[in-house]
């Protein structure tokens, strides 16, 4: 580590190795480290990986239309095996948010997403065996799905680093070193490394290192929790789905065995829920948490009494590391020079994420990318009075 990089990428997490692979297809020297023994294990390795379009604001629409073409392509572009399950993406929507969901579409399908609106008795096409009480219509996304999170990043790093880039796990940055206005590099237990730039993609541990620089991210996060269940295959769902009736999203894990006659099935509680208080420092256990087991079972008993009674292979417990207006923090910002922020992802940055790295090569490179405004995601937005809404409320961006 003793030559300086351009640019230092911390997090080998889904963001920080598709930044690392779009800065070195950009020429850019970089370096990324990452604290844990592998790459991809922490919080992206927790994620349900759903791919979908259906977002509140335009240009996160795009973004996310984007980065479902990169993991489609992830294969030509990395020369690693598929990640991208493309089986296809519901969104059940209830008699209250049901014309709320049908101006949402209109607005994607304006931006490119490919979506139809089905009716309820359409769902056991979907959801074998579910009831249809509560449910006013369903929107189907034929070419979404659910990716492989693990292998997605190690394929960016994989492809990074056979195109010149330097990725070195088990190294972690205790504090980035700030030199009056700006940040010229980091400290590790292997030394001090300089870098003209300083990309910070390290999740839910982003917020105690930019307060080593006195740069303070308004971030606050929360245990989350998803169940990876044993369900009789007949009971399975085919896609990937948010129910936003019962609040709960679900997808099979296609090629998980589990026993004979059953597939994996991950689900998970979505808003509104309960959001127990988390702290990157005391990251949570593997051991799954009861209250949030039970009221998951609840929910899923509305409708899916198959899979509230199937049994729990694995947990899986994770940290939301949450911004103000549940939108990532992305690109520079005012505060300090040489800083630039790839966090915030707020339960949402998986999917977009090979969007943003983009995105945040091209603006470090200064050839910005055509379906997003990096400025609109800065940290600074909040002082500017500048937030971005949801359709539904809550985290439901």
């Amino acid at each position: 580590m003793s030559n300086s990089p351009e640019v230092i990428v911390i997090g080998g997490g889904i963001m920080g190795s598709s930044t690392l692979f779009e800065l070195t297809r950009s020429g850019v020297d970089a370096l990324l480290l990452e604290a844990d023994p592998t790459f991809g294990g922490r919080d992206s390795s927790k994620t349900a990986g759903i791919i979908r379009t259906h977002y509140s604001n335009p240009e996160v629409v795009r973004m996310a239309i984007r980065g479902r073409e990169i993991f489609r392509d992830f294969p030509q572009l990395t020369g690693a095996p598929p990640v991208l399950h493309d089986i296809g993406y519901v969104f059940l929507a209830s008699a209250e948010n049901v014309e709320q969901a049908r101006a949402n579409t209109a607005m994607q399908r304006s931006e490119g997403a490919q979506v139809d609106e089905l009716p309820p008795s359409e769902l056991d096409r979907f959801a074998p065996g579910a009831a249809r009480d509560g449910i006013a219509a369903l929107f189907h996304e034929r070419v979404s799905g659910y990716a492989d999170p693990v292998p997605a990043a190690e394929g960016f790093i994989a492809a990074a680093v056979r195109a010149g880039a330097r990725a070195r796990s088990g190294v972690r940055v205790s504090r980035l070193l700030r030199e009056g206005d700006a940040i010229v590099g980091v400290a590790t237990p292997e030394g001090e490394i300089r870098a003209s730039a300083i990309v910070l993609a390290a999740g839910a541990w982003s917020k105690p290192l930019a307060a080593t620089a006195g740069v303070d991210l308004p971030i606050t996060f929360s245990v989350e929790q998803e169940l990876l269940l044993s369900v009789p295959s007949a009971s399975a769902p085919t896609v990937s789905i948010s129910n936003s009736v019962d609040a709960v999203y679900e997808h099979p894990e296609l090629g998980l065995a589990v026993a004979p006659g059953r597939m994996g099935v991950l689900v998970g509680t979505g808003f509104p829920k309960s959001y127990p208080a988390g702290d990157p420092e005391r990251y949570p256990d593997q051991d799954a948490l009861p209250d949030l087991v039970d009221e998951l079972r609840r929910r899923l008993a509305i409708r899916q009494p198959a899979l509230a009674e199937a049994e729990v292979v694995a947990p899986r417990l994770g940290l939301y590391d949450i911004t103000p207006d549940w939108h990532p923090f992305l690109g520079p910002t005012d505060q300090v020079a040489g800083l630039i922020l790839f966090t915030g992802g707020s339960g949402h940055g998986f999917k977009i994420a090979p969007a943003m790295a983009e995105m945040v090569a091209a603006a470090y490179c200064g050839k910005p990318v055509d379906y997003a405004d990096i400025g609109h995601f800065s940290l600074d937005r909040f002082a500017r009075g500048e937030r971005f809404g949801s359709t539904y409320g809550g985290n439901r961006a």
